[in-house]
């Protein structure tokens, strides 16, 4: 890569001073050809001729002082192009050739890096390209991460040793990470515990959709009664995950909310069969006391109507045996007289001597 750098670097400042030394464009004026002309008897100078030109649009001239042609090229004016076209031609094809080696040396496209794809190249060569380049850079990520994580982690370890050795260290680090951080960072020098930091590479999209087909299958699940998560949990989740939260975290909180959804539906499902269970045990309760109060009412009505039998049987008797008794008795006892022809003796007609 150190050749190409290099190339790179050259045309840059070679570009620069282009640029610094250019030229730029303008015109090649024949004076001679411009001197003499007469308009109606004055003669204008060349300044006058070019003023014509530059305010009207209207360039006067002549093939030679005398009018008379000489041959050679007769135009009075010449366009002359910048330099700097083809300085910029040049650098761009010198640029263009050194990224094209550094693709082809390490493996990352171009586009990655935000430029524009080649509208002539198919669209699948250009998602492959794209997919390659991130497995090139995978494992320089991984490499730059690990050198960070160690850079920490012997960072904190020499920021402990200054902390015992001088009181200003300390002082100045007071106001950024609070004395309790300093005491933290104290006390763990004296056990096993070591500071510093851990970096986690972003998922791919490929990861992220798998996490996501996961969590849809888990959702599912639960719909059919087995251990899953809920909808609010999905959109939980996706939400998350492109907000950049561990990819590793996220699996783990899936799995406990799987767990602890089925364990909630569970105990739900316990909740209604008990609760059913006693609403048909109050049920069963009110049906055989219902029952009850039925015989209960059934044995009372046939026993007032045997007491009524008897009552009734014996003032038959009675009546058999003493009319007047018998209709005394049953007016007692609120029964209607059975004996209709029963005469008092005051109601009989007296009898002669």
């Amino acid at each position: 890569m150190r050749p190409v750098l290099d190339e790179l670097q050259i045309s840059y400042f070679r570009w620069q001073d282009a640029r610094a030394n250019a030229v730029k464009d303008g015109y090649a004026i024949n004076l001679s050809k411009l001197k003499a002309i007469s308009s109606g008897g004055d003669k204008m100078s060349v300044w006058e001729v070019l003023k014509l030109w530059k305010e009207r649009g209207l360039l006067l001239y002549q093939e030679s002082l005398t009018g008379d042609y000489k041959g050679g090229k007769t135009l009075p004016i010449d366009k002359l192009p910048t330099t700097l076209l083809d300085e910029a031609a040049e650098f761009a094809a010198t640029w263009a050739q050194a990224l094209k080696m550094m693709e082809d040396i390490t493996g990352i496209n171009a586009l990655i890096l935000g430029a524009a794809p080649d509208p002539d190249a198919p669209v699948t060569t250009q998602k492959l390209s794209v997919a390659s380049s991130a497995n090139a850079i995978k494992p320089l990520g991984i490499a730059l991460s690990s050198i960070k994580r160690k850079s920490a982690m012997s960072f904190m370890r020499r920021f402990v040793l200054a902390c015992k050795a001088r009181k200003d260290i300390i002082d100045s680090y007071e106001g950024i990470v609070g004395r309790e951080g300093i005491e933290s960072l104290m006390a763990a020098s004296k056990s096993s515990v070591d500071y510093g930091m851990t970096f986690n590479t972003r998922p791919t999209d490929a990861e992220k959709a798998g996490l996501l087909e996961a969590a849809q299958v888990s959702m599912n699940n639960r719909r059919e009664g087995r251990p899953g998560i809920d909808l609010n949990t999905y959109m939980l989740v996706y939400e998350w995950l492109y907000a950049g939260v561990n990819l590793k975290w996220l699996r783990m909180y899936v799995g406990y909310m799987e767990k602890k959804i089925f364990k909630q539906d569970n105990d739900q499902k316990k909740e209604m069969i008990n609760l059913q269970a006693d609403r048909n045990d109050k049920s069963a309760q009110m049906a055989a006391q219902g029952a009850m109060q039925a015989n209960q009412q059934k044995v009372q009505g046939d026993s007032m109507l045997q007491s009524q039998k008897s009552k009734a049987e014996m003032i038959k008797e009675l009546a058999s045996k003493d009319p007047v008794v018998a209709d005394n008795v049953s007016r007692m006892m609120g029964l209607k007289s059975t004996n209709t022809s029963i005469q008092t003796p005051s109601q009989t007609s007296p009898t002669s001597p």
